[in-house]
């Protein structure tokens, strides 16, 4: 930019100029490189598990389209490198090896196991099943157990790139401060103690059990729908986000929030959305005797790789409970532009 200063008398006149530069900087973001895998390239792709699909952080999925690898955290392979130090070959080769490996002798020793009938011994036998609730309350008297309190986690929202594989999905709450996207799960004593981060193109689901004897339903956050719909919204890319490339209005309208279902049916497979369905703006709310409590729920979350989530869907199962109760939570990963009706997803297994 230019800016000129004049000054004039009867027999001379003053000019002044001054020159300002403007440097831009750049930021390129890599996507890892096939170098980086010790996958031979040339020969299968053994992390392709889904059809018409790209595979997260497999870098070797013909599907996948180069502003897709951009999200990609690492180049994954999905090899089977177990060793069997007992056994003179690797017993998941069953009849011919079609596979890019090679059959090798894996033992050292003098002597190894050509062919093991007695596979059982690896196997760990639980003790039968309790059905009969006295003696269950007996075995649970043993062992002490506490209630945890149900507590709003808040987080330092600083961190402003772009979210990647294995990144953990901020939200922000209704009283403007920002936190992880969780749900429940299960801790070593199978009760819903417990909270993990939702990540970023992955998968997961997991289940837990609350014990509703002697409760007013109507405390339990977990139970209510509201807990997992009404106090948040999902930040969709974090790089919106930074102060210093875009304003505040630009974060505000890159908040997603969660379109809810409410279903009919409970027959869908866990991970995955019920069959049977129906858009709601609001739910049912637990009562005192536990009716309208949550039994399931599951987030089907739609993303463009690098460039952000674009949309979150839940679905919501609700039933009538007394006693010992069990829920399941789970939320899939699936790409906004593609037709993600149910696939059939390969084994993963070499050579099938």
């Amino acid at each position: 930019s230019t800016t000129s200063n004049a000054t004039s008398t009867a027999s001379s006149t003053t000019t002044t100029t001054t020159t300002t530069t403007t440097t831009t900087t750049t930021t390129v973001t890599n996507s890892p490189s096939r170098e980086n895998s010790r996958f031979d390239y040339t020969s299968l792709c053994s992390c392709d598990l889904r059809i018409n699909s790209c595979d997260v952080n497999c870098c070797c999925d013909k599907d996948c389209q180069r502003e897709d690898r951009l999200a990609f955290s690492e180049c994954r392979d999905r090899v089977s490198n177990v060793k069997h130090s007992r056994s003179c070959f690797n017993p998941s080769i069953l009849y011919t090896n079609n596979t890019q490996f090679t059959v090798e002798r894996e033992s050292d020793s003098i002597l190894c196991i050509y062919t093991d009938n007695l596979s059982d011994r690896d196997r760990y036998f639980e003790r039968p099943s309790t059905e009969n609730l006295t003696e269950f309350n007996t075995l649970e008297s043993r062992h002490r157990h506490f209630q945890w309190m149900e507590e709003k986690k808040t987080e330092e929202f600083s961190d402003f790139k772009p979210y990647i594989a294995g990144s953990k999905i901020w939200v922000r709450y209704k009283d403007d401060t920002y936190g992880y996207f969780e749900i429940p799960s299960v801790s070593y004593r199978g009760k819903c103690d417990t909270r993990v981060p939702v990540v970023y193109m992955e998968n997961q689901a997991s289940s837990c059990t609350i014990n509703l004897e002697s409760v007013d339903c109507r405390e339990i956050g977990m139970l209510d729908s509201r807990y997992y719909l009404d106090n948040f919204r999902i930040v969709s890319n974090p790089s919106l986000f930074d102060p210093t490339v875009n304003s505040t209005d630009e974060g505000e309208t890159s908040l997603v929030e969660i379109s809810a279902y409410l279903c009919r049916d409970s027959d869908g497979a866990q991970g995955a959305p019920c069959r049977d369905f129906n858009a709601v703006n609001n739910l049912p709310q637990p009562t005192q005797n536990c009716k309208n409590i949550v039994r399931s729920v599951h987030y089907d979350i739609l993303h463009d790789g690098v460039n952000g989530i674009q949309s979150v869907e839940a679905y919501v199962t609700l039933t009538n409970q007394t006693k010992f109760h069990h829920q399941q939570f789970s939320y899939r990963s699936l790409w906004a532009f593609e037709n993600w009706t149910e696939e059939p997803e390969k084994s993963g297994n070499p050579g099938y």
